[in-house]
């Protein structure tokens, strides 16, 4: 199960810490990777996603049993990561994982 909702000021600076401490992955291919080596602990799918990608996202995280959600859009991503536009990203650190989620105020996922 995933929620929607934008991404807010704290949350942002988990994720920028995530991405310079080395525990994020971000685009298509190294969130694949980081599922297939079960080094994803959380994904985050960009609401402006299309449909068919979010759907095999989401049954891939519910097959593997990884938590996901549905926050944020492209565009917030690029600024938050200082990257191009990025339709998904995972959190490689559970703590890290755990907290974002806390963040958020999502006790139980999935």
């Amino acid at each position: 199960m995933g929620w929607v909702m934008r991404i807010n000021p704290k949350a942002e600076a988990l994720l920028g810490f995530a991405r310079k401490s080395g525990k994020l992955l971000s685009g298509e291919s190294a969130v694949k990777f980081g599922i297939k080596t079960k080094a994803a602990k959380l994904l985050l799918l960009a609401v402006d996603m299309p449909e068919k990608r979010k759907i095999h996202w989401i049954n891939w995280c519910e097959d593997e049993e990884i938590p996901y959600l549905s926050i944020g859009n492209k565009a917030e991503y690029a600024r938050i990561l200082g990257m191009s536009a990025r339709s998904v990203v995972a959190i490689k650190d559970e703590k890290m994982a755990a907290a974002l989620l806390e963040l958020l105020n999502f006790d139980k996922i999935n």
